[in-house]
C-alpha cells in the first residue's frame, strides 16, 4: 500500500514538474518575441537630440535575425501551450542549429583572442601616432581614435597617462583629447577642454579585453541556454498514441495476429504460458489398459 502511494507522489511530481516545464518554455519564448520586436524596431528610431538612429549596427542582417527569432519564438510558444510534437521539433531543431553555429564561433573568437588583440593594438597605436589635437580639420586616425575612445568610454592605450608624451607644446598640462572625457564633463570645463582629473581611467586595450571575455561568457551562457531549451521542449512533447513498444516475446506472424484481429481474443501471454506448460500426453497412446481379472479355475470331485 504504501509503495502504490509513493509511486502515486511520483506521478504527481511529474505532472507538477511538466506544468513548470511549460511554463519556463512559454515564458522564454515570450521575452525572446520581446526582443526580436525590438530587433525589428529600434533601426529605425531616431535620437531626439542628434537625430541619428538608435541602432544603426543593426541593419539588414539584424532585421533578418529578428524575423528568424520571432518565427522561432512563436513556434516554441505555440508547442509549449499545445505540447504539439511537431511544433516543439521544428523549435528544437531551429534553436539547436542556432545554438551550434554560435558555439563554432564563440570556439573560434576564443582561440584567436590574443590575434585580435594584437591587431587592435597596432591599430591603437598607429591612430595614436597620428593624432590631431584639437584642430579644426580633423584625419582618418583622429577620428577612428576618437570614436574608439567614446564607444568604450576609454583613454590612452594603457591608460591617460599614454598622452602626455605626445601632448603638443602649447596645450597646457593636464590637458587631454576630447574624446577621453564626457561631453558632460566637457561642459562644466572651464576652458572646454578634457583635463586628466575628469578624463576615463581604463586604457583602451584592457577594456577591449574585458569587453571580449565578457562576450565569450555571454555566448557561452546563450550556447547553454539554448541547449537547455532543445531538451525542454522535446521532453514535454506529448507522445504518439500510435506507437507503443513491442513485445520482444512476440514473433513477426503472433505480432500481426495480434494486431491485425485475425485471431480475436489471442494474447502472447496465453501463447507464451502455453510454451512453457509441459507437453500433454495422449492417453490413447502413452496410457497402458489394466490387466482383465481371470479367476482361478476350479475343480470338482465327482
Amino acid at each position: 500500500m504504501a509503495k502504490c502511494c509513493f509511486l502515486g507522489n511520483c506521478g504527481q511530481l511529474a505532472g507538477v514538474l511538466g506544468i513548470l516545464a511549460r511554463v519556463v518554455l512559454y515564458v522564454t519564448c515570450l521575452i525572446m518575441a520581446l526582443g526580436s520586436i525590438s530587433m525589428l524596431v529600434l533601426p529605425h528610431i531616431k535620437d531626439s537630440h542628434s537625430g541619428k538612429n538608435i541602432a544603426p549596427e543593426l541593419g539588414l542582417g539584424g532585421s533578418i535575425l529578428g524575423v528568424v527569432l520571432l518565427i522561432t519564438s512563436m513556434i516554441g510558444m505555440n508547442g509549449a501551450y499545445t505540447r504539439d510534437p511537431r511544433s516543439l521539433k521544428i523549435f528544437a531543431m531551429i534553436l539547436g542549429s542556432a545554438a551550434m553555429m554560435m558555439a563554432v564561433t564563440t570556439y573560434n573568437r576564443y582561440t584567436e583572442r590574443a590575434t585580435i588583440l594584437d591587431s587592435f593594438h597596432d591599430k591603437l597605436l598607429l591612430a595614436h601616432s597620428n593624432y590631431a589635437w584639437y584642430q579644426g580639420e580633423e584625419n582618418t586616425s583622429t577620428m577612428v581614435l576618437d570614436s574608439i575612445q567614446s564607444t568604450y568610454e576609454c583613454c590612452g592605450i594603457m591608460g591617460p597617462y599614454d598622452w602626455v608624451h605626445s601632448k603638443p607644446w602649447y596645450l597646457a598640462k593636464g590637458v587631454l583629447p576630447r574624446s577621453c572625457c564626457s561631453s558632460k564633463s566637457q561642459a562644466f570645463s572651464t576652458d572646454g577642454r578634457c583635463h586628466t582629473k575628469d578624463a576615463y581611467t581604463v586604457g583602451c586595450l584592457p577594456r577591449y579585453a574585458q569587453i571580449q571575455r565578457s562576450q565569450l561568457a555571454s555566448n557561452t551562457f546563450d550556447v547553454i541556454a539554448s541547449v537547455s531549451l532543445v531538451i525542454l521542449a522535446l521532453s514535454i512533447a506529448k507522445p504518439n498514441p500510435n506507437t507503443s513498444s513491442p513485445n520482444p516475446l512476440t514473433t513477426g506472424a503472433q505480432q500481426r495476429a495480434q494486431f491485425d484481429g485475425s485471431t480475436p481474443g489471442w494474447h502472447i501471454e496465453d501463447q507464451y504460458n502455453k510454451e512453457l506448460s509441459p507437453p500433454r500426453r495422449d492417453p490413447g497412446v502413452f496410457q497402458e489398459k489394466a490387466d482383465l481379472y481371470v479367476p482361478p479355475p476350479s475343480y470338482s470331485m465327482t
